[in-house]
């Protein structure tokens, strides 16, 4: 996270309580058709869809452009990413996401549209009250820390001086034991900050062993909690996580691929980011499943991009029946932790961070046994000595035990549940 100035969060916030329903239909229309005319003349994905459709370069409403243009997948992205990308320019970084159900994707970016969109998240946080200068407790995973060598080491020294300078503090949720959640209380005493965030379930793990210390963590006034990264584990988590900390949980809900989508906002539910996204929705086997389209400037644009989430539209306001503005909530997934042969527990995305960004892979899962734990692949590459010793490498720095006992399998496909979904945690 980058530092927002407070004026920029109080222009976008002025920008979402001035516009009108019309007006935001309208905005939205205009910038899906700027940038789906300069997509369908220079991205060879959606050149071949314009032409194989007779699609036209401007749509006259944004029915019409649902109904138009087909859903983009994340096996697009995984197969044919640069496909889906401007070529004009190099991109300066990836967007790599582990994906919750072990599929990676790694998007080519550019770094402008990060700084486009920074003040997204603010929006929501300003709602609780908090404020870019406030002191922050990240209850995070540490992939920084995870690179070899001396690039390694330096993003590692570069993330505690950011963090320094913006007045973050930084605590490690991989390892969920017991002894583990009641240090990083120890540790959110002693830092006094003015709000925290954390992945979801981390939060209700750090809630529950803690409850027998709520007066001295209700002292400490938070603004709020703000869960993101999953979707919380149990039906009582937000009434167990606001009991122990005496304040609000707000909900942030996005995507390595797409940024900050919507924010829950008090005593309401999910408010879409209107400006930075179309959000629509259709029909799944499991429900209601949302497709997101980007509306900024980005070396990969998302159109209709199926970004696999079933959401809840209890109570849902759309804008012309298709641009999705509010809605009660995402009814996405939260995995399973791993569970060590110790007997000790880790978030899932030490698996995620430990394959995200590696090319060739196109699916992995982490099966717990109890006395072993597999990390199988899906490969597109034969798998090197270098790559499974990185592998290693990078599961001890998560967990010294992680990396002693994890092997590593290449198969064919992935375990299916009995429903046939594809889970990224099995416990054998």
């Amino acid at each position: 996270m980058a530092f927002v100035p407070e004026k920029e969060v109080r222009r976008l916030r002025d920008a979402y309580a001035a516009a009108d329903e019309a007006g935001i239909a309208a905005w939205q229309l205009a910038r899906v058709n700027a940038l789906w005319f300069q997509a369908a003349r220079r991205i060879p994905h959606y050149i071949a869809i314009k032409e194989a459709g007779g699609l036209p370069e401007e749509f006259g409403s944004l029915d019409e452009f649902v109904r138009a243009v087909p859903p983009l997948e994340k096996a697009d992205l995984q197969v044919a990413g640069a496909q889906c990308s401007f070529q004009t320019k190099p991109p300066d970084r990836y967007r790599a996401t582990g994906g919750s159900t072990g599929a990676p994707v790694r998007i080519p970016a550019w770094n402008v549209e990060f700084r486009e969109t920074r003040a997204d998240p603010w929006l929501g946080r300003n709602w609780y009250g908090v404020q870019p200068r406030d002191r922050l407790f990240l209850y995070w995973g540490h992939s920084h820390l995870l690179g070899s060598g001396w690039r390694g080491q330096l993003n590692g020294l570069l993330r505690f001086v950011k963090d320094t300078v913006l007045g973050y503090v930084r605590y490690s949720a991989y390892d969920l034991s017991d002894d583990a959640v009641r240090k990083a209380a120890d540790a959110l005493l002693i830092a006094r900050p003015a709000y925290m965030i954390g992945y979801s379930y981390a939060l209700d793990r750090l809630a529950r062993i803690n409850a027998d210390r709520t007066d001295a963590l209700q002292a400490l006034r938070l603004k709020t909690v703000i869960a993101t990264g999953e979707s919380l584990p149990f039906a009582d988590s937000i009434e167990t996580i606001e009991r122990v900390f005496g304040c609000p949980v707000a909900l942030e809900y996005g995507a390595v691929e797409t940024g900050v989508l919507a924010h829950s906002a008090p005593g309401a539910g999910m408010r879409a980011l209107w400006r930075s996204h179309l959000l629509e929705t259709g029909a799944s086997e499991d429900g209601t499943e949302l497709f997101v389209t980007t509306l900024t400037a980005r070396c990969t644009p998302l159109f209709r991009y199926r970004i696999g989430d079933v959401i809840d539209v209890t109570g849902a306001k759309r804008l012309d029946g298709i641009s999705l503005v509010e809605f009660r909530a995402v009814a996405g997934r939260s995995n399973l932790p791993i569970r060590l042969p110790s007997g000790r527990t880790l978030h899932s995305e030490a698996v995620s961070h430990l394959v995200r960004d590696i090319p060739g892979v196109a699916g992995y899962q982490f099966v717990c046994g109890q006395d072993a734990l597999r990390l199988h692949l899906v490969m597109r590459d034969a798998v090197s000595a270098e790559l499974r010793n990185l592998l290693i490498d990078r599961a001890s720095k998560i967990d010294e035990e992680l990396g002693a006992i994890m092997g590593i399998d290449v198969v064919c496909e992935l375990q299916r549940s009995i429903a046939g979904k594809t889970p990224l945690i099995i416990h054998a």
